[in-house]
C-alpha cells in the first residue's frame, strides 16, 4: 500500500515567513511605501519594495531588505526565477542578512535543484541559527537525499523553537513512520499534532497509518473516519480509508474510497497502485495491471506500483513480466516492511 504523506509538505515553503520585519525610521513620504512593503498580501509587497528600491537616497541596508521582502512575494506567487534574482540582490548588498539565502533556498527548491538549495540553507542557519523556517525547508530536501537522520534532527531543532508548531511533530512522526519502522513514535507524535491542531486531518491519517502497521484496525478506521470528516474532499484522506478497508479485507468498500480519491484527484498515482493491489487480491489481474500501469504513468519512480503489478502479471502466468517488474521495484527501493505492515 502506498500512501506518503510527505508529498504535499512543499507548500508549507510558501507561507513559511522569510519577509524580514522592518524597524525602520518612519517619514511621511515614506509611510505608504514602507506599509506596502511590509504587508503580508505579496502583490503589495511587490508594489511597495519595487518603489522603495527606486527611493532616491534610500539607505542600502533598507534596499537590501525591500529586496529581500520582494524576494519572498515573489517566491509566494511561484515566480522563482524572480524570487531567486532579488534574493542574490539582497545578498550582494547585506551578505549577514540570512533570509535572503532562505528565500533562495526555498526557490531552488522548488525549481528541484537540491545541491544549490542545501547550500543556502546551510548558510541561512549559520547567520541565524534559530531561522525555524531554513530547517523545514533543509527537512524537504533531506527527504529527497534519503537522509532522514537529519531530518529528525532538525526537526528536534524546530520543535526546541517552537514547541507548538504542529507541523514539526507530523513531519517528524511521518519519517518514524515510514522511514524509521516505529510506529510509536510516530504515534506519539500524531498525538501531540492533534493535540495542537485538533482540524489537522492528514494528522489523523497520518496517525491511521501507524495504527495500521500495529495491526490495530478499530483504531486506524476511527482516525481514518475523522479524516474524512475533517476534509472530505480530501483525495488523500479517502485513500488512506480505502488502505484500512482493504486491510480489513473489505473490498468493495476499499474499491469505493479508491474511486473517490481518484474522482477528487484523477491524477493520484498512489490511489491508482492501491486500488491496483485490491483488484489483485479479488483476483481481477487483468483491472490491477491495468490500474498499476497508470500508477507507473504518473509516477514512474512508484516502486509499490511495480510490485504489485509483478504479483498481477505472476498471477496470470506472465513470469517473464512479472519478475521483470519485481526486480524494477527492488532497484527503486521496494519496502518490504510497509508490504508486510502496511
Amino acid at each position: 500500500m502506498n500512501w506518503k504523506k510527505w508529498k504535499w509538505i512543499p507548500i508549507a515553503l510558501l507561507v513559511v515567513g522569510a519577509k524580514v520585519g522592518m524597524s525602520w525610521y518612519t517619514h511621511y513620504r515614506h509611510d505608504e511605501i514602507l506599509a506596502q512593503c511590509n504587508n503580508q498580501d505579496a502583490e503589495t509587497i511587490i508594489t511597495g519594495c519595487t518603489a522603495l528600491i527606486n527611493y532616491v537616497g534610500e539607505p542600502v541596508s533598507n534596499v537590501a531588505i525591500a529586496y529581500s521582502n520582494r524576494s519572498f512575494a515573489y517566491l509566494k506567487t511561484k515566480q522563482f526565477d524572480n524570487a531567486i534574482a532579488d534574493a542574490q540582490q539582497a545578498i550582494q548588498i547585506s551578505p549577514n542578512l540570512a533570509k535572503p539565502y532562505l528565500n533562495r533556498a526555498n526557490a531552488y527548491h522548488f525549481k528541484k535543484d537540491d545541491d544549490k538549495a542545501l547550500a543556502d540553507y546551510n548558510e541561512a542557519i549559520r547567520l541565524d541559527p534559530n531561522l525555524d523556517g531554513a530547517y523545514l525547508g533543509r527537512c524537504l530536501v533531506y527527504y529527497d537525499k534519503k537522509q532522514y537522520d537529519n531530518i529528525i534532527s532538525d526537526m528536534d531543532k524546530i520543535i526546541s523553537l517552537k514547541p507548538d508548531f504542529a507541523l514539526a511533530y507530523f513531519m517528524r512522526a511521518a519519517i518514524y513512520d515510514e522511514q524509521k519502522h516505529a510506529p510509536d513514535k510516530a504515534i506519539a507524535d500524531y498525538d501531540t499534532a492533534i493535540r495542537l491542531t485538533p482540524n489537522f486531518a492528514l494528522a489523523y491519517a497520518g496517525r491511521s497509518t501507524a495504527y495500521l502497521r500495529k495491526k490495530d484496525y478499530e483504531k486506524a478506521m476511527t482516525d481514518a473516519n475523522e479524516a474524512v470528516r475533517l476534509e472530505p474532499n480530501s483525495s488523500d484522506a479517502h485513500n488512506i480509508r480505502g488502505v484500512v478497508y482493504y486491510k480489513k479485507k473489505q473490498y468493495d468498500l476499499s474499491l469505493a474510497e479508491y474511486n473517490e480519491a481518484l474522482r477528487l484527484r484523477p491524477d493520484s498515482a498512489d490511489a491508482y497502485d492501491n486500488r491496483g493491489e485490491t483488484y489483485g487480491a479479488m483476483g481481477q489481474d487483468d483491472k490491477a495491471i491495468e490500474d498499476t500501469t497508470t500508477a507507473i504513468h504518473l509516477k514512474p519512480d512508484l516502486a509499490d506500483a511495480y510490485q504489485n503489478r509483478g504479483h498481477a502479471k505472476l498471477h496470470k502466468g506472465d513470469k517473464t513480466g512479472g519478475n521483470a517488474d519485481l526486480a524494477r521495484a527492488k532497484e527503486l527501493g521496494w519496502d518490504e516492511y510497509d508490504s508486510a505492515n502496511l
